[in-house]
């Protein structure tokens, strides 16, 4: 996974993490509450910077996750297939 810091009009400067890069869309999250998965232009996530300290970002959006949605079962199935793949 790819870890981007972002920057949007509407919500400021914030966490995204690239979960699939596919021909037109860019499939990721946001690391806020609620976690949720979506999809953007490839053009938008491009001019992005990436982030290089990525040491445990996996197991505390993990952890994010199962804060967010209680436990696994409750995940939507977006969510569940981004974490763990």
């Amino acid at each position: 996974m790819k870890h981007l810091q972002a920057y949007t009009n509407d919500k400021g400067s914030r966490l995204f993490t690239v979960v699939k890069i596919g021909r037109k869309w860019t499939t990721g999250i946001w690391w806020e509450y609620p976690i949720k998965v979506i999809r953007m232009y490839n053009k938008d996530a491009a001019e992005w910077a990436a982030i290089d300290k990525q040491e445990h970002a996996t197991e505390t959006l993990k952890a994010m996750a199962l804060k967010s949605h209680g436990d696994s079962e409750s995940m939507p199935i977006s969510l569940k297939r981004a974490i763990d793949g």
